[in-house]
């Protein structure tokens, strides 16, 4: 494969994954919060489909215009843009002129209306890693589309950088800025800001120059979704890292669902079961996923009609002013009738400090339509497990009614290095033994040393995050672009800044338990055989040896 061939595949791929994250963020704002995207879920797509085509275009431009000139692989680039955004591969005067576009509207468009759903929405917070990660990559295939690199290309990443450092990083805590697509817009909000907010919109849709109408036939609208199957569900559960112990009870509770089921249609008595349930752990260890999961179980086991997941906190149940709670809650119950209520940090309802009318006012409308409502309402609280069990001890109207408990445990360092490795698989980073010692080492350090507010996958995310960024500046300066170069991540990019330097230990010192995927037999394993194929002692069957226990620790 050309040089031109391999950026232009690379490209692709990259605006393709930009296009699903934005595609599947529009996907969850409007199952998960309805009642907060200002808009009617049509017209919420719509608003997502520009704003990925402004990302794109605006990360397109910052780099091509870097150095002033426009080179030929940069062209090539544009056309692989016009393709993606149009369907239509575009060359000569007519690529001129919609590169022209793109260039004009890159003025007009700001990163802080790109991203304002993933700051607004709560629920679509989780994809600005990817988002973050993707855009990056994009940035450094145009900087380095023609071989060379230079100080203007290095400062146009860097401004990049910053740019989603301000905005899209997990944990940060700015103001919000409404989207740039057209939609119902709040009533304080000046007619200077709606006018601002039509003609950048505006901009996003004449950059539409070839064909526009025929490329909005190829659009096609979502269909209804079938009621999921059970046995898939469950193979999707299965598949999760880690949560072994959630698992066997969730496999659990469909079984006692499914017995009671067989009793009843033969006529036999049978109790009634409360499917209300409290999801204990600390953040980063997978209750958003499981809920999730948990509504499509019911779905498919026909006890919800539609087996959806609405996501709420504190803010989105209770009101400011009096006169106000008890509207907000019905309402975000009414949202997910038929489905499933998850209120996450539910502890936060209800003030540990002092009266809290308005949170008792949430707590009390939430358990009346949970009564009136049994067989259409399965509502889970998640949190901390600390100030969630004692909400539950204190409070005897949810401690009757939340019978089911699990415990969402902190992942180990193994089941720490298979997220990092399934993040990084997605994003096409690929990693060798070394990496894989370690990372061990350090998600070792990390575990033992964790507090109640450790990140688990999250934990991993942000090494992953920032090992990009090392590697990011390592190659910034290497030429020619290879996709070897993009993808492979090297010992180097591991800082773990806060492990002593002293923990770690060559691979090939490293002695660490492993398990056998065929019969669970436990053995030991030097450490430079991480990633490698290897045989079972006990069944004699081959298996990869991806990630294990550390046995013995390096200097404490």
């Amino acid at each position: 494969m050309d040089h031109a061939a391999e950026i232009s595949k690379r490209y692709a791929d990259l605006l393709a994954e930009t296009k699903r994250i934005y595609e599947q963020a529009a996907e969850r704002g409007i199952a998960s919060c309805p009642d907060r995207l200002g808009r009617t879920a049509a017209e919420f797509r719509e608003t997502m489909r520009l704003l990925h085509e402004g990302v794109v275009i605006k990360t397109y431009v910052m780099m091509a215009r870097a150095d002033g000139r426009w080179s030929l692989f940069e062209k090539v680039l544009a056309s692989v843009l016009c393709q993606h955004l149009w369907g239509k591969t575009l060359e000569g005067p007519s690529l001129r002129e919609a590169a022209r576009r793109f260039f004009a509207d890159a003025e007009r468009l700001h990163w802080p209306e790109l991203f304002a759903p993933f700051r607004r929405l709560p629920p679509l917070r989780d994809f600005t890693s990817r988002l973050e990660t993707i855009i990056l990559r994009m940035g450094h295939v145009v900087a380095k589309a023609d071989g060379e690199i230079g100080s203007p290309e290095l400062a146009a990443i860097r401004q990049l950088e910053e740019a989603l450092d301000e905005l899209i990083l997990p944990g940060t805590d700015r103001p919000e800025t409404p989207p740039v697509p057209p939609g119902p817009m709040r009533a304080n909000r000046s007619s200077a800001q709606q006018q601002e907010q039509r003609q950048d919109t505006s901009s996003l849709r004449d950059a539409r120059v070839p064909d526009r109408q025929s490329a909005e036939k190829r659009r096609s609208t979502p269909s209804n979704e079938e009621r999921p199957d059970l046995e898939t569900t469950l193979a999707e559960l299965d598949a999760l890292i880690g949560l072994r112990q959630v698992k066997t009870e969730v496999r659990t509770l469909v079984n006692v669902i499914e017995l009671r089921r067989k009793r009843k249609a033969l006529g036999l008595p049978v109790a009634d079961l409360s499917l209300h349930m409290v999801f204990r752990g600390n953040p980063g260890t997978g209750k958003t996923t499981v809920a999730r999961l948990v509504a499509q179980t019911f779905a498919a086991m026909g006890i919800l009609e539609k087996g959806h997941l609405v996501e709420t906190d504190r803010s989105g149940l209770v009101a400011e002013y009096a006169g106000q709670t008890g509207p907000k809650t019905h309402r975000v119950v009414d949202q997910a009738l038929d489905g499933v209520l998850f209120i996450d940090e539910a502890y936060s309802l209800v003030s540990s400090e002092g009266e809290d009318p308005y949170g008792a006012e949430a707590l009390q409308v939430l358990l009346k339509r949970m009564e009136d409502q049994r067989d259409r309402l399965v509502v889970i609280l998640a949190g901390y497990p600390e100030p969630l069990d004692e909400l539950i001890r204190t409070n005897p109207g949810l401690r009757s009614r939340f019978t089911h408990h699990f415990t969402f445990d902190d992942f180990c360092p193994a089941d720490l290095g298979r997220v990092f490795e399934l993040l990084a698989g997605r994003l096409h980073y690929s990693f060798g033994t070394d990496v894989r010692a370690r990372l061990l080492q350090g998600f070792t350090w990390a575990y033992r040393n964790r507090d109640e507010h450790f990140g688990n996958g999250r934990y991993a995310r942000n090494v992953l995050e920032r090992a990009i960024r090392r590697m990011a500046n390592r190659i910034a300066t290497e030429t020619p672009l290879t996709i070897e170069l993009l993808t492979k991540l090297e010992p180097e990019d591991f800082a773990f800044s806060d492990v002593p330097a002293s923990w770690f230990r060559p691979a090939a010192a490293l002695r660490l338990e492993v398990v056998c995927p065929h019969c669970q037999n436990e053995g030991a394993l030097r450490g430079d055989y991480l990633g490698l194929e290897v045989v079972c002692s006990e069944c004699d069957r081959r298996f990869t040896a991806d990630w294990g226990e550390i046995a013995e620790p390096g200097d404490e």
